[in-house]
């Protein structure tokens, strides 16, 4: 899989108008590997910043729940 910066570096498109079909689809395979890649990411940081927030937000009303 493509770092995010290979697939955001605008030479990552160069030369696009003489691309077979078989590349186009190669470099949108790779993007959209990226983009799955990232969006677990930030699903992990979500729900890691979501229990930080609950947590605060129990220590503050001085109430016990579950998280």
């Amino acid at each position: 899989m493509p770092e995010l910066s290979d697939v955001t570096d605008p030479g990552y498109l160069e030369g696009l108008a003489g691309w077979s079909l078989a590349e186009v689809r190669t470099r949108r395979q790779e993007a959209t590997e990226t983009e799955t890649g990232l969006s677990y990411l930030r699903r992990m940081v979500q729900g890691t910043l979501d229990l930080v927030m609950a947590e605060q937000r129990q220590r503050k009303s001085g109430e016990r729940a579950d998280v």
